[in-house]
């Protein structure tokens, strides 16, 4: 999934699981949403989580061209 912001630039995430309670995976640099999969996966199954690509990485696009 892919979020489009004022500036077009877009930011890419994967949304799992339901609950009230969300948590939300930030990658750390050099890195992408992938390298929390395992996390992520076992997070959405008791609530919902949410695995974002930074600006600049996996496939979001990057901050006015850095």
């Amino acid at each position: 999934m892919n979020i489009i912001l004022n500036d077009k630039s877009r930011m890419e995430y994967s949304d799992a699981g339901q609950s009230d309670y969300i948590f939300i995976c930030i990658h750390g640099g050099g890195g992408d949403r992938s390298h929390l999969l395992p996390q992520f996966e076992y997070l959405s199954t008791i609530a919902r989580a949410i695995n974002i690509d930074l600006r600049g990485y996996g496939r979001s696009t990057a901050l006015n061209g850095f």
